[in-house]
């Protein structure tokens, strides 16, 4: 099954234009210099221009949004929004029953949900929560497209929210150096920085991961660039331990 975010290690190489980068991206120069280094160098120089991708995110205060999903796509089954103030975590009662595939990740199935509201009947407490924050999750537009799916399941108007996309724009770093020619996923994004992986099993963890990475993803703070193939080995060692209890969540 394709994850929750999308990724895949054997995908089509996505053309990347010669001349030109969206505001913020590598340019031709720093191809060139990337080019040129090694593995773990490689992943300090993606780390550099990362940061200099996200540093608009220093001008305001962030909210951190985290989901599990019923399907892929789906529906919200459990919501965290941590922002300053506060952390504030919701589970939802989905319209369609939560998908086996989704149920053999985060546990929650229909038996689990029947005693928690639909999303339509909290969702409206949390715009008010947002207000002067830029909301951001680490797969944004899959995170926006489930709420909105939730919300419109239960008649209700699309959330009109507006998210940035950390996936999206590592990728776009990723393909404006040409670092590789598929969408990253969160474990391999957050091992040079020394960050675990959350508990996928939680959308609490998934936003308390995202706050612990934040501030080395907008510093460039790699602790361990790794090269590719002991990225490889660690990824697939971590794998192995958790096979006795699948716990994952429907995202990030």
């Amino acid at each position: 099954m394709t994850s929750s975010d999308g990724s895949s290690s054997d995908g089509p190489t996505v053309p990347v234009p010669s001349t030109s980068f969206s505001p913020g991206l590598p340019g031709a120069d720093d191809r060139q210099r990337y080019d040129l280094t090694s593995a773990a160098e490689r992943r300090v120089l993606l780390a550099q221009a990362l940061a200099r991708r996200c540093r608009v995110l220093n001008d305001t205060p962030l909210a951190l949004l985290s989901v599990l999903t019923s399907d892929l796509p789906g529906e919200v089954v459990e919501l965290t929004l941590l922002t300053p103030q506060a952390t504030h975590t919701r589970r939802a009662r989905p319209h369609l029953a939560p998908q086996p595939g989704a149920v053999r990740v985060h546990h929650l199935d229909a038996a689990a949900l029947s005693g928690e509201s639909t999303i339509d009947r909290w969702y409206g407490r949390l715009p008010p929560l947002l207000e002067g924050l830029t909301v951001v999750a680490w797969a944004g537009r899959f995170t926006r497209d489930a709420i909105d799916q939730s919300l419109e399941l239960q008649g209700r108007a699309p959330s009109g929210l507006e998210i940035v996309d950390l996936q999206q724009w590592t990728f776009e770093t990723m393909q404006a150096l040409r670092h590789q020619p598929y969408r990253p996923d969160l474990p391999w994004t957050l091992c040079p920085y020394g960050v675990q992986p959350p508990d996928r099993t939680s959308s609490r963890s998934g936003a308390e991961t995202l706050a612990a990475w934040l501030p080395r993803l907008l510093a460039a703070d790699i602790t361990d660039p790794l090269s590719e193939a002991t990225l490889t080995r660690s990824l697939v060692e971590q794998a192995r331990r958790s096979r006795p209890s699948p716990a994952t969540s429907a995202l990030t």
